[in-house]
């Protein structure tokens, strides 16, 4: 009995971080946010592409960010949140 309680309380907490990682990165499935994470920490890397469709991508800093699509030959905008 103890060990149900223990295993539902651990899934009802990997469900909320699932969720705050969705709902923060505005991206439906938590397990892209959670790839890019990955991606961007074992690379070493500061940018690191994360979808196609839509084009998403996933930076150390917003200074990276630019600084990698500039190099691309892209013109950066900031709009709030988002380039």
């Amino acid at each position: 009995m103890r060990k149900n309680i223990i295993g539902g309380l651990v899934l009802i907490v990997i469900a909320m971080f699932l969720g705050a990682i969705s709902y923060s990165s505005k991206i439906a499935n938590p397990f892209v946010g959670l790839k890019g994470l990955a991606q961007i920490s074992i690379s070493g890397g500061k940018v690191e592409k994360i979808s196609d469709k839509p084009l998403r991508y996933i930076s150390k800093s917003d200074e990276d960010f630019t600084n990698y699509m500039e190099s691309e030959g892209y013109t950066v905008e900031q709009f709030g949140r988002g380039f």
